[in-house]
């Protein structure tokens, strides 16, 4: 009797660490690159991507209001609009040397 209880043991922890490992093996891992920062309306809540810390734009100046970013290299690479639906409306890629100004109006 003592050996099945340690049989069931054994089988049950193998179980746990084979769905253990799936979890692991499944999750969701943005590409290198890929740092997408959402701008989504209503509430005007900005996300930062997971891939990164929680301050994704950068320090505030507070003499300017102004919000810059770490990263002196980095470049506005491609811009995708979309609707609550997640259907797309716009997208437009960029080069370094032509970089977007985004305005948006928010009541």
């Amino acid at each position: 009797m003592r050996k099945l209880v340690l049989a069931g043991i054994v089988i049950a922890t193998l179980c746990a660490l084979a769905l253990g490992a799936l979890a692991i093996a499944r999750r969701v891992v943005p590409p290198v690159g890929d740092d997408v920062i959402i701008i989504k309306g209503g509430s005007l809540t900005v996300e930062c991507p997971s891939n990164q810390d929680k301050a994704c734009l950068g320090v505030a100046d507070a003499a300017t209001g102004k919000y810059t970013h770490t990263k002196p290299n980095a470049h506005i690479t491609q811009i995708v609009v979309k609707d609550d639906t997640g259907k797309q409306l716009y997208s437009k890629s960029f080069t370094s040397g032509h970089q977007p100004s985004i305005e948006v109006t928010y009541k």
